[in-house]
């Protein structure tokens, strides 16, 4: 009267999808530091009125 369950036989997961994720999390890091120390997209902006 038990069922059998076997384990459900997943393909591994592919070298380079395995390579965009861990990009996706070195550029992720990279941003929250750069924003963190001060470095984010409005340290290039001009501050000032026009000359």
């Amino acid at each position: 009267m038990y069922c059998k369950v076997e384990p459900v036989m997943r393909e591994p997961t592919p070298r380079w999808v395995k390579a965009f994720v861990v990009a996706g999390i070195v550029v992720a890091v990279l941003v929250v530091v750069m924003l963190v120390s001060g470095h984010g997209p409005g340290q290039h902006m001009h501050h000032g009125g026009a000359r």
